[in-house]
């Protein structure tokens, strides 16, 4: 008895340790998220400065990555909230890193057919794995 009182006390801390520091992770992705920001927007420098498609190929690049940070804080945050991670919630912020990747093969000096089906390959794939993670997901009734 006092085994499995000591036990549940070393799992609590555990879960408490965990917690603040995902906690402490949720803090710098959102300080990252501000910085990207700001540096988006000091970025725009480059329509003076640079062409025209390669400021604006900068700047999606720049917004597709915050994108993707969004989703990792969200996931960070649905975890605090209720205790698991869902699948959905990661698969779509590797479908925006996916994405940001084929916008930068979209404006790259090379152009390898191979990447590019198989850039779309992955995002067929996993566009499938979230029909699949909805559909089946345990919180539908």
């Amino acid at each position: 008895m006092a085994r499995k009182i000591i036990e549940y006390n070393k799992t609590d801390i555990y879960v408490k340790i965990a917690s603040l520091l995902l906690k402490t992770l949720v803090l710098v992705v959102l300080l990252a998220i501000l910085g990207g920001v700001v540096k988006t927007f000091l970025g725009l420098s480059m329509l003076f400065d640079a062409s025209v498609e390669e400021a604006l190929t900068h700047t999606m690049v720049n917004v597709a990555t915050i994108f993707a940070l969004v989703e990792l804080l969200r996931t960070g945050l649905i975890y605090l909230r209720e205790g698991r991670v869902r699948v959905t919630f990661i698969i779509d912020t590797v479908l925006i890193i996916m994405l940001k990747e084929i916008i930068i093969y979209w404006f790259s000096e090379t152009k390898e057919i191979q990447s590019f089906y198989l850039l779309l390959a992955i995002i067929f794939i996993l566009m499938c794995a979230r029909i699949m993670s909805i559909r089946f997901s345990s919180d539908r009734d």
